[in-house]
């Protein structure tokens, strides 16, 4: 089980619906897939193996689901970071997680340690930026429109696909790691319950970075293949309008 071939599996029944909606983006299922496709193969070609880490640091936006799913299919663990969270925490949790490559912004990617003036310039782009070996970074748009395909990766249903760390409120952070299985299990126990179907239509107001965003509310919405509206700005104006308009 490779919770990464959902992507695949909704862009040949569902290709030009819509996957993720963010503000003005919108992304198909082929489109998605398609551009998790290329970014798994850069990871890949940075040293990404099956059970290593992947963290990602950046606010809820479209370039973290497929940031998700990329990782997914690499075989790799993603590990959440909070931008909320202080630069000691998120330095901390690097370090323990031994994170092959981390997905951010320049200004959010400068927060950890050992980042080189080469890797933070100006741009607002979303990058990977490798964190063994030479250091490289490669932009997420040049990955994700390359058009390369990635190596197949099958995984066992006890592979760890999240590595999802604790707030620390009570203590150090500490690592709780979600399988395949276990994920699909919560996911598609909650789809029944709900009674989703993949013409939903989901708001998303909780932090990706947060089991309550990633697990709770994007994974369900991936399984099932319906859309995803992402809201980084939980302003409830702006919310009710967005229930409103786009009949949620």
């Amino acid at each position: 089980m490779n919770l990464g071939d959902y992507s695949a599996y909704w862009a040949r029944l569902r290709a030009e619906q819509p996957a993720v909606v963010c503000g003005d983006l919108v992304l198909s299922w082929r489109q998605l897939d398609d551009q998790a496709d290329g970014v798994a193969a850069a990871l890949q070609a940075m040293g990404v193996v099956r059970g290593d880490r992947v963290a990602c640091l950046l606010n809820n936006c479209a370039e973290w689901v497929i940031a998700y799913v990329a990782t997914l299919k690499t075989g790799a663990m993603l590990v959440p970071l909070h931008t909320r969270y202080g630069d000691k925490q998120l330095r901390e949790i690097e370090e323990q997680a031994d994170c092959r490559v981390v997905i951010s912004r320049p200004e959010q990617i400068v927060r950890l340690s050992e980042v080189p003036a080469a890797q933070a310039d100006s741009s607002a782009e979303v990058c990977l930026y490798a964190r063994k070996g030479e250091r490289g970074f490669v932009t997420m748009r040049a990955a994700a429109g390359s058009g390369v395909r990635p190596q197949r990766v099958d995984t066992e249903p006890g592979d760890v696909a999240v590595l999802s760390y604790t707030s620390g409120s009570t203590g150090v952070p500490k690592g709780v790691m979600l399988t395949h299985d276990g994920i699909f299990a919560f996911a598609t126990s909650q789809l029944m319950a709900q009674r989703w179907t993949s013409e939903e239509q989901v708001l998303l107001l909780a932090p990706f970075a947060f089991t309550g965003g990633v697990i709770s509310g994007l994974t369900p919405t991936y399984l099932i293949g319906s859309c995803l509206h992402i809201e980084e700005n939980a302003d409830p104006v702006r919310v009710l309008a967005i229930i409103r308009d786009r009949r949620i």
